[in-house]
């Protein structure tokens, strides 16, 4: 491996993790069989199982949040924000209520970036609509929330903090 990120854990008890890089997605089983799990993972960095058992990752390079199904087929949950396409989404948190946090920082190369920064968005659940929670950071990264949904913590590696944010309702 080069650079591993993204663990997840399933519910078979594998795990799950990226080696950015070399553009895959590793499996090591529960009985710790390691194997590639996706060649060519459009440089997926952050991983998380949803409630439904499907494998959410943020593809970076393809610049994309994605599902992929017990069967391996891949769906794009989303690509774009007000018309123009993410920087490289990086990692994420399906909440309790079925929606989905994710950062989308840009490292290297800013040429292409089209987003007017660097934010947290929230997909709705239903994967249908994407809004920006947070627009103040300078490079979100690493996001988690507490199991009842109430409380976000966002890594901001730009300005060196971690915030915790109160989850509201709406």
């Amino acid at each position: 491996f080069e650079f591993t990120e993204g663990p997840a854990v399933c519910g078979e008890g594998n795990i799950y993790f990226t080696d950015i890089p070399n553009d895959r997605i590793h499996k090591c089983s529960a009985e710790g069989e390691l194997s590639t799990f996706r060649e060519n993972s459009g440089g997926a960095n952050g991983l998380f199982f949803d409630s439904e058992g499907n494998l959410l990752a943020c593809e970076g390079g393809n610049r994309r949040l994605i599902s992929i199904d017990r069967e391996g087929n891949v769906t794009v949950l989303a690509d774009r924000f007000n018309e123009k396409k993410l920087n490289s989404p990086n990692d994420l948190w399906p909440d309790p209520k079925g929606g989905v946090y994710f950062t989308d920082p840009r490292y290297g190369n800013r040429d292409s970036m089209e987003q007017d920064g660097e934010y947290v968005f929230y997909l709705k659940p239903g994967y249908r609509e994407l809004i920006r929670v947070i627009e103040d950071m300078v490079r979100p990264n690493g996001i988690i929330g507490t199991p009842d949904g109430k409380i976000l913590y966002v890594a901001d590696p730009g300005d060196n903090k971690t915030f915790r944010y109160s989850i509201q309702p709406d």
